[in-house]
């Protein structure tokens, strides 16, 4: 059964406090804040047999980001055909040394593979002020304990319920079929991650056999967000809800328990011109789920009720 470790690698050999510690300027220790958005990211590292590692310094703040995902060949070109690159773009992406900067007003980042492992690090706080030579330093350091972990083992199978599970969001509901349970003229699937602020969880959701989407429902944009299904995970989603100070249920045929988490832009939030996202996580079909509805100008109970009308339109498909 997944999750399983599938390399001989784990957070304190991946990147030693010390080589962090000396490359940040600033004492730091293992992190363990995580919201439920969050935790369900890391689900897709951990059941790709991969891991993610966060690191904090004294007062806190996460410093660094590490995650490591094996046998991620084919997650790197299935991505770059769903971005409308080739796949011998995505073979040169797997190929290409791993690409590394840090500057002062974004931060650190690192990205790429070792061998057919892909590797992602970035530093959430800015401005950065670190090290001169850091991206160099951290990245030879990824490069050896990626190297020095050796083959990664083969993932466990997929359980029988997903074996022949959809493996994309018009395989589990067709966008038509989708725009007449939300009511709306028509549905449009497109590519399903953030083009610019990953953390690299596309690469392990992928390789543990999810998918993802983005819908949106025409002009009118009534209906945007983001589908992610993650196989076998269901557990996640259920430690999730039981931690919940306030779970949520989903009401009709689709019936269960859910966590929210919201999140908006705005300086005082969820005001007229500011932009906000709720994620709805549940468990169907054993598989974590991740429904997510975003839009501008509207209120955080408006936009949770949203996402609850597609979470009950997925759930339903996932049935």
């Amino acid at each position: 059964m997944r999750p399983v470790p599938t390399l001989d690698l784990d957070c304190a050999r991946l990147l030693p406090l010390e080589t962090l510690s000396t490359a940040v300027g600033t004492p730091v220790v293992d992190s363990t804040k995580v919201g439920p958005v969050e935790r369900s990211h890391l689900a897709d590292f951990e059941y790709a047999g991969g891991l993610q590692c966060a690191w904090e310094d004294a007062t806190g703040r996460v410093m660094i980001v590490a995650g490591v995902v094996p046998r991620a060949t084919g997650a790197q070109l299935r991505l770059s055909v769903e971005q409308g690159y080739s796949k011998e773009d995505g073979e040169a992406a797997v190929a290409a040394p791993l690409s590394s900067f840090c500057d002062r007003d974004v931060g650190c980042s690192i990205r790429g593979f070792v061998g057919d492992t892909f590797v992602r690090l970035y530093t959430p706080t800015t401005p950065w002020s670190g090290l001169p030579g850091t991206a160099e330093t951290l990245a030879d350091a990824l490069k050896s304990s990626v190297t020095a972990a050796g083959e990664a083992l083969p993932l466990p199978p997929l359980s029988s319920e997903w074996a022949s599970g959809p493996r994309s969001c018009e395989e589990m509901i067709p966008a038509v079929d989708f725009a007449k349970a939300l009511e709306v003229p028509e549905i449009h699937y497109g590519y399903g991650f953030p083009l610019d602020s990953s953390d690299g969880y596309e690469y392990g959701l992928l390789a543990a056999g999810g998918f993802a989407c983005s819908y949106s429902s025409g002009v009118d944009r009534e209906f945007s967000g983001r589908v992610t299904v993650l196989p076998d995970a269901g557990e996640v989603a259920s430690d999730l809800i039981a931690a919940a100070a306030e779970p949520r249920e989903l009401a009709g045929s689709a019936a269960g328990p859910l966590v929210v988490e919201c999140w908006n832009n705005g300086d005082p939030p969820w005001t007229e011109s500011s932009t906000g996202e709720c994620t709805l996580i549940f468990s169907k079909r054993g598989a974590l789920v991740r429904v997510s509805a975003s839009d501008h100008g509207i209120s955080r109970d408006a936009l949770r009720d949203r996402a609850e009308i597609v979470a009950r339109v997925v759930s339903a498909a996932l049935s």
